[in-house]
This record gives C-alpha cells, structure tokens and sequence, in this order.
C-alpha cells in the first residue's frame, strides 16, 4: 500500500491495507504475518505491523547489523503474549502494553490463548554509518551477559553469549529456538 497522505506533515496506516508477508521470524515456530508500513532510511525510524497466530513464536534475536545494536519498540493491539529475554526475565503482553527493547539484549515473544498477537513494531533508529546514541542506559537495563556472535544466516539469532561473570553460552545444535539461553542467564544472574 502507498502511503495516504492527506494532509502535508502526516501519513495513515493500517493492519487492513497494509501487504503482509508470511515468514519464521527469527527461526521462531510457525508463520508470522508483518508487513513494513515505512522506512524512513539508513539511521532513521523503521515501522512493522506483525501479526503472530496461535501456536507460532518469534524466535530470540537482537537487532545487531555491521556490529551495532539496536532499539526495537512493541506495541500490543491485539491478543495476549508472553517475551523472554536472554537474561531469563519476561512479561506478558496484552492490549495496550508496550515494551522497549534497549540495545543489546535478545528477545522472542509467543502467543498465549487463541486470539493472534496483533502488534506495532518499531525500529527508532535503523543501521547507518556514523549512529550518535544516547549517554548510557539506566541501570536496571544493563544486560548482566551479552550476547557475543549472532547466526549471519539468521538476523540476529545469538549463537554465543558472555555472563559478566565470565561463564560462556553457546548455542547447541539441538536448541534451534533458543530456548537455553534465557535458562543459562537466569542461573547467572547472581554472580
């Protein structure tokens, strides 16, 4: 869909109009729906509409390209979730409900119940040369391990993660989802 611009200065968007394309997001189980509603280039904001069926999964990733991360933004419209994150935290997800992803720290979402997850999914800043971010992140955001290599062939999917304890994870071949990463993290996080 084209943008409808109606008036100078703002653009209209919806879950309706929008071209959506069914994909694994990030190794997850089953399909998911997202269509880009725009981008506005290289350093700029980038905006999804996402759409993930009962039984499907967002598998866990973080949003690092050319070795820089990035925020990510969740909106939830429709349906109830669940997020973990690689450090072994999660939430839940319902209308309403927006979650910020700061840089660095891996994530994957399922659905809970049997209404789709409906969401908005927003990228602040995309990849360019020359990023300037932000002084530091509060406290209580800092990730205690961080991820280290991510699968070149999947964006983002962590294949290798340090505690700041010292202790390594590595992704084995039988955890394609990731699923012992949050695991390993969680058992970290004291030390």
């Amino acid at each position: 869909m084209e943008k409808q611009e109606t008036h100078s200065g703002w653009s209209y968007y919806s879950f309706k109009d929008l071209n959506f394309r069914e994909t694994a997001l990030h190794e997850g189980e089953g399909l998911s729906s997202i269509a880009g509603a725009f981008s506005q280039g290289p350093g700029k904001p980038h905006l999804n509409y996402l759409v993930v069926p009962p039984g499907s999964t967002i598998g866990m990733h973080l949003h690092r390209y050319d070795g820089e991360e990035f925020e990510e933004w969740w909106v939830i419209i429709d349906g109830e979730g669940e997020m973990m994150f690689h450090n072994g935290d999660t939430v839940a997800l319902g209308p309403g409900d927006t979650v910020v992803i700061y840089r660095g720290m891996a994530h994957r979402a399922i659905v809970k119940g049997d209404r789709p997850l409906r969401c908005v999914v927003i990228l602040p800043q995309t990849p360019a040369r020359g990023i300037v971010y932000a002084p530091g992140l509060p406290e209580e955001f800092r990730t205690r391990s961080n991820i280290q290599i991510t699968d070149v062939n999947y964006v983002g999917v962590p294949l290798k993660a340090v505690c700041h304890c010292g202790a390594e994870w590595t992704r084995s071949e039988d955890d394609p989802h990731v699923y012992s990463l949050p695991v390993w993290a969680r058992e970290h996080r004291g030390h």
